[in-house]
């Protein structure tokens, strides 16, 4: 019988989260990293947020939890572009690129476009996430959560690294085929937040 209840446990989480993944290990690990309503409680009214490598419905996600805010989405493939680009012509706060998979030309994109403050960071190029990191010092320092993709990256060094410059770990999750998302909140914030259960 208890078995019977936690597999509907499980189901029932699934439902909700449209996944089932496997929990890691996290702050708050039965929040899932990959529901974008889990930052809510940390992003202004009008956010600047940074989507690298997500996919088109995560970034229609974001722009429907802050229907105010300013998403700058690169994508990898140029069907991929023009799809974002087709279901978001009526709004003028989207914006779509296209951009090469190596992590030092988003950077240098983000440069050109003068982007030097944003709210919320989401990364998912594969084996480069920390790289990207470790040369965007500044700009993800600005940022008050980071979604990071763990397909190709030991989590403890990257919330090592995280942790150094100000970060806190608040869900990881791991499906079985050991894909991953972490997701971390400015740590001012998550004391701010969490700690204090107001969320």
């Amino acid at each position: 019988m208890k078995k019977i209840l936690f597999v509907l446990m499980l189901f029932s989480s699934a439902v909700f989260f449209g996944d089932l993944p496997f929990i890691k290990y996290g702050k708050i690990a039965r929040r899932s990293p990959y529901n974008v309503r889990i930052s809510a409680g940390f992003l202004p009214y009008n956010p600047m947020i940074l989507m690298i490598g997500s996919s088109v419905e995560e970034t229609l996600s974001c722009a429907a939890l802050r229907e105010k805010g300013t998403i700058y989405s690169f994508q990898k493939k140029r069907h991929l572009v023009e799809e974002l680009q087709e279901r978001v012509k009526d709004k003028k706060n989207i914006y779509a690129f296209l951009c090469s998979t190596h992590c030092r030309k988003y950077i240098r994109k983000c440069r050109e476009m003068g982007l030097n403050r944003i709210d919320a960071l989401f990364l998912d190029i594969p084996g480069q996430e920390l790289e990207f990191l470790e040369h965007s010092v500044r700009l993800f320092k600005t940022a008050r959560v980071l979604f990071v993709s763990t397909d190709h990256l030991h989590i403890p060094l990257l919330q090592q690294y995280l942790q150094g410059n100000g970060f806190t770990l608040v869900s990881y999750w791991e499906k079985p085929d050991k894909s991953g998302r972490a997701f971390f909140a400015k740590t001012i914030y998550y004391k701010g937040i969490y700690e204090r259960k107001l969320l």
